[in-house]
């Protein structure tokens, strides 16, 4: 893939991101928490696409979202891992197929597993069955990773998950 494909790709995708939270009653932006939110507040318009690309730079929103800081409201269970997935979509995809990265640790921090390895194993071996239809939403996707884990004894030992 060329540069200026990926530019455009990940352009895309923070749009997407943008309109795709914009139903949110929080008090930032449409581009969700993180430091563009600190940065743009909740400024209407275009600005939103800044701040949502400020905060897939910095990754400031995935740690946001873990820790409850930079304008991310603390969230427990399955709501936090909905919006976490929503939001990290695409990186989550990318490290399921991998079996490694850091928003698959992260998805398992937000969902309480205690052996994050064995969550990323769990994920990368179900890879099809949980991300194969592109157009699943972030509860369906949820809902398979339980599926997916349950299927294993709850073998990462997700607390969110029983």
């Amino acid at each position: 893939m060329n540069k200026n494909l990926a530019n455009k790709w990940l352009g895309l995708c923070a749009v997407v991101a943008v309109y795709s939270l914009s139903a949110s009653a929080d008090p930032y932006g449409t581009a969700g928490c993180g430091l563009g939110s600190i940065v743009f507040q909740d400024q209407p318009g275009p600005i939103q696409i800044v701040a949502a690309t400020v905060n897939g730079t910095f990754g400031s929103q995935t740690f946001g979202i873990t820790t409850g800081t930079s304008n991310c409201t603390p969230r427990t269970g399955r709501v936090a891992a909905e919006t976490f997935i929503t939001i990290n979509r695409v990186a989550l995809e990318k490290d399921a197929a991998r079996g490694e990265g850091e928003s698959i640790r992260t998805l398992s921090t937000v969902l309480k597993c205690e052996d994050a390895a064995a969550f990323s194993s769990l994920v990368s071996g179900n890879f099809e069955a949980i991300f194969g239809n592109t157009e699943s939403r972030s509860q369906d996707v949820l809902s398979k990773v339980e599926t997916a884990v349950k299927a294993h004894n709850n073998a990462a030992k997700c607390a969110v998950f029983g």
